[in-house]
């Protein structure tokens, strides 16, 4: 993800023609997808290895909740910068870069830091 992220911020010449923008963007919601996938699978594995009644299990159980809400939200958003990117492919990546790294950096710090402590303490 942080790739593709980086792709866009760097785009320069021929890879800055919108079909490659909007390609990219694709891509990036696909793998962003399954990612998210991946992490709510984790967090409901380690639910059902929790013991019941537990503490951890009930902060695993909040985290799960609170997470696929807020992997919903982020998808949303990713599919909302696709359909109003600017017809300017200059201004399309200026636009997406900001957003995406803002984006990014608000999920990795606000749940998926929350999700390592959950994971480690279980």
């Amino acid at each position: 993800m942080i790739d593709l992220i980086n792709r866009f911020c760097l785009a320069r010449g021929a890879d800055l023609h919108m079909q490659h923008l909007l390609s990219g963007m694709r891509e990036l919601e696909s793998l962003t997808e399954k990612h998210f996938k991946h992490e709510e699978a984790m967090l409901e594995e380690h639910y059902l290895a929790a013991r019941k009644g537990s503490r951890v299990r009930e902060s695993i159980l909040a985290a799960k909740t609170e997470h696929a809400v807020e992997h919903q939200k982020s998808l949303s958003l990713l599919r909302e910068m696709s359909r109003t990117l600017p017809a300017d492919a200059g201004a399309a990546r200026s636009k997406l870069c900001g957003e995406l790294k803002k984006w990014f950096i608000d999920h990795a710090v606000g749940y998926d830091a929350q999700m390592k402590t959950i994971v480690q303490s279980a």
